[in-house]
């Protein structure tokens, strides 16, 4: 009896416990239920949070490739126009790349030694031949175009090299023959003086009467020093045979040559340069098979231009420091220009795919574009002052010219008798002389 009710207890504890297990089992499920759909909805959350971010710094990232990209307009837009007319420019000459070459190559080899009539006679009778030959080049050919750039010329210039297209032409020539030795034909000293400011300290200068000689072209030969030998006569020393003709030799995996009797190293940076006061040397065809002659005798055009500004100078001495000046200017401010154009094309070619994540070569940019502007301003401000000397050479020019002409009628005397000798250096005091005394 005590045992039955207890069962029955039991059971029914049994029962409770049961039906308790399995609420909590549904209460369970129903909780997992409501987790699972509370972590879908965190996910759904922090996904639309993450979306939220992207498209924040998706917005961020498209203002700041904007701002860039109107940065990259704003820093190119002073060279697009220009850009657009060499790009033009380039295509419409690509059709003229074989028959300019050739004039080119006619030109660095046998131009050098005539005078400007006569070279322009050869550039028209090889025009011909091209033409006849159907080979298409540049009807307004010329080497200057051709050969030089305006910062160079610009700069050549400022450092003495006379303002004629004949002058001009001939330091192209002798820029572009690096592998040649030339030998100018300078009676009045204008190319010896350019080449000398030109090279600058470093540039040796030798005669071949110097006890030294020897010596010193060994030296430089070895150390690759520039040298000019001044005053060469109708016949070179023996002495340079072997640097004329290039009579190296590799000894020990070095380049040598024999000068004078021994072998001496042969440095590749070594140039040389001869000069001689001869207005009409005649020199061998050995000779000239070894040197690229160059004719710097002054023309008339470089002499009035000479004689114009010693004009300026004695009349109007403020106004020639002002010449100087603005031609030192416009040199520097047209180099920099080039300098910047080289930079600013550095910096699109290497920017990779997208230029719009380079801060750097924006920078550059946009600094480059203020350099340029800066420029341009400096050298639109010298137009008034190149008005003002243009006005006062046009007013003067015949006086220039007078005196050149009567320059080259005292320099044939010496045809008449080599007793009649004149230099340039004499005649320029003479002419600032009498601009002094005149009333």
């Amino acid at each position: 009896q005590e045992i039955l009710p207890k069962k029955i207890e039991a059971e029914q504890a049994a029962a409770k416990l049961a039906e308790s297990e399995r609420i909590l089992a549904e209460r369970r499920e129903h909780l997992q239920q409501v987790e699972n759909q509370l972590k879908q909805l965190e996910d759904k959350f922090n996904d639309e949070k993450n979306h939220e971010k992207e498209l924040s710094d998706n917005v961020a990232n498209t203002q700041l490739r904007l701002s860039r990209a109107q940065k990259i307009m704003s820093g190119l837009s002073g060279e697009t126009k220009r850009w657009g007319e060499c790009a033009t420019s380039l295509k419409d000459s690509s059709v003229f790349i074989m028959g300019d070459a050739l004039l080119i190559s006619g030109a660095l080899t046998h131009l050098g030694a005539f005078s400007p009539p006569y070279r322009q006679k050869l550039i028209t009778e090889w025009k011909s031949y091209l033409v006849a030959a159907s080979i298409q080049h540049t009807t307004t050919f010329n080497i200057s175009q051709s050969l030089g750039n305006d910062p160079m010329i610009r700069e050549w210039i400022v450092k003495g090299l006379p303002n004629d297209t004949h002058s001009i032409e001939n330091a192209l020539i002798i820029h572009s023959s690096e592998n040649t030795f030339p030998l100018l034909i300078d009676p009045q000293l204008s190319g010896t003086k350019w080449l000398r400011s030109e090279i600058g300290e470093q540039l040796v200068v030798l005669r071949f009467d110097q006890s030294d000689f020897l010596q010193r072209i060994k030296s430089a030969v070895a150390f690759g020093v520039p040298v000019l030998i001044e005053n060469v006569g109708l016949k070179l020393d023996p002495l340079i045979e072997p640097i004329l003709s290039r009579e190296t030799l590799i000894v020990d995996g070095q380049k040598k040559i024999a000068l004078g009797g021994e072998y001496i190293q042969y440095s590749d940076n070594f140039k040389m340069f001869l000069s001689t006061k001869y207005p009409n040397p005649h020199y061998s065809p050995e000779v000239c098979s070894q040197v690229i002659l160059i004719n710097f005798t002054t023309t008339q055009e470089g002499l009035s231009d000479l004689l114009m500004n010693n004009l300026i100078e004695v009349e109007r001495d403020d106004l020639d420091k002002k010449r100087i000046q603005i031609m030192e200017a416009n040199a520097a401010n047209t180099k920099k220009l080039k300098e910047v154009e080289d930079e600013i094309l550095q910096i699109v070619s290497n920017a990779g795919s997208d230029i719009l994540e380079d801060d750097t070569a924006i920078e550059t940019l946009q600094k480059a574009q203020k350099t340029s502007a800066n420029i341009e301003q400096q050298m639109a401000a010298s137009e008034k002052t190149e008005k003002q000397i243009s006005l006062f050479r046009e007013k003067f020019l015949p006086v220039a010219e007078r005196a050149s002409l009567l320059y080259f009628c005292a320099s044939d005397f010496s045809v008449v008798d080599p007793m009649y000798q004149f230099s340039l250096k004499w005649f320029v005091g003479l002419f600032k002389l009498a601009i002094q005394q005149s009333e």
